[in-house]
């Protein structure tokens, strides 16, 4: 399915999603309690003693309702408090296995938050430096210009993306995928620093970074600096061999009214890497977004780095020149360390803090307004189209502090 071809239309501070979405045989972009101590009513649901069906269940039944998708998990967490946490329809049609809160969903490039969150703690273990050339720990890239670490999370470095993926045989690692994009005929798509442009290519290198840094694999890092902090059983790299409980299955949408759905192509999701392979929860990614953006899990200095906006080495901001004309459609929104940073749609230019997710077969939504300590995180299990509800979703979250929705 080529989503370059789908249309989503969001509101003005949200990204044009689509145009990313192909990334080398993986069709995806992108784009809680944060401590038992610090928010001990965290597994409370307001909504559960509440009779009236909040803005959110309705907006998740109309989905389901309408086929616009067969499952779809969706939580609000406000400053640790779970005020929503909805789960309906089918997390497998054929077995008619229903979704429930602890269903599994692969969530694309909501996973490149993630990998910014690892390399800032490799940073602060003097392992690595944002600074640094890539090439300093994957010397094959020493044949190109050189680009930094913080080039390639920032979407600056220019790496350009082939539409299919390199074919490689046995097992596929972080590391050899960047081998064989640092072989592409074309590497660059400008030279590095000089504009922004979406690149799941350069999150595969930095996948490559961190296993060459720590000699673990992806999960295992991932497992050392957050699934186990933060208690999320969930939260880790997919693969499809292993049996995994509650594990959603991921669909397409049809033009028949009688079969609203088929099966979505089956990929390799593992060449995803630490640009898009993870999978988790609504619930577990509100808890993650909480304890990153307003708990304890990364220090003030580490903090103020992910929400740094990107700059180009002649000092202007990344927003300034993006390399693709599709790229308006984000307004002035910036972009930090695998998240995006926008207070450019808010009445008080407070911040909120976004990204969306699509691979085959899902697609997702995560955003905390840290002002308001407000965090929304939906998840589905069917392929980025124009009837998701992302912008109505962002809306009902987001009212009373958004320039095109009502206080």
């Amino acid at each position: 399915m080529d989503l370059c071809s789908v249309g989503i239309w969001l509101d003005r501070a949200m990204v044009r999603a689509y145009p990313h979405a192909t990334m080398l045989r993986r069709n995806f972009l992108g784009h809680a309690v944060l401590f038992a101590s610090a928010f001990p009513s965290f597994a409370k649901s307001v909504r559960a003693s509440q009779s009236a069906p909040s803005v959110w269940m309705e907006i998740a039944q109309q989905v389901i309702q309408s086929n616009i998708s067969p499952g779809i998990q969706l939580v609000v967490m406000k400053a640790g408090v779970l005020t929503e946490n909805i789960a309906l329809g089918f997390g497998n049609l054929e077995t008619k296995t229903v979704v429930s809160p602890q269903s599994v969903f692969r969530i694309g490039s909501l996973t490149k938050q993630i990998t910014c969150t690892l390399l800032l703690k490799l940073q602060s273990e003097k392992r690595l430096s944002f600074n640094d050339p890539a090439a300093k720990y994957l010397p094959f890239l020493s044949k190109h210009a050189a680009c930094t670490i913080k080039e390639l999370a920032q979407h600056t470095a220019g790496i350009h993306e082939e539409p299919e993926a390199p074919e490689l045989h046995g097992e596929v690692t972080q590391l050899r995928l960047a081998q064989a994009i640092s072989e592409q005929r074309q590497f660059f798509d400008f030279p590095p620093g000089t504009a922004w442009l979406y690149s799941n290519a350069g999150y595969i290198i930095l996948g490559a970074i961190i296993e060459s840094v720590t000699k673990q694999s992806l999960s295992s890092v991932v497992e050392s600096y957050l699934s186990k902090k933060l208690n999320l059983s969930n939260t880790t790299y997919d693969d499809l061999m292993p049996i995994v409980m509650g594990r959603t299955s991921g669909y397409s949408q049809t033009e028949s009214t009688k079969q609203p759905f088929k099966n979505a192509a089956v990929i390799d999701v593992i060449q995803s890497g630490a640009a898009g392979a993870m999978r988790s929860t609504a619930l577990e990614l509100a808890t993650l977004h909480q304890a990153l953006l307003l708990g304890s899990l990364l220090t003030p200095s580490e903090r103020a780095e992910l929400l740094s906006p990107s700059l180009l080495r002649n000092g202007k901001p990344s927003n300034t020149n993006r390399f693709s004309e599709q790229d308006r459609a984000m307004g002035d929104a910036h972009y930090g360390l695998g998240v995006h940073l926008d207070s450019s749609s808010t009445r008080d230019k407070s911040l909120i803090v976004h990204h969306s997710g699509f691979i085959s077969g899902f697609s997702a939504y995560l955003a905390t307004h840290i002002q308001s300590k407000t965090t929304i995180v939906c998840l589905y299990n069917v392929d980025a189209n124009p009837r998701l509800p992302f912008r109505d979703i962002r809306r009902a979250t987001f009212r009373d502090v958004l320039l095109t929705a009502k206080p």
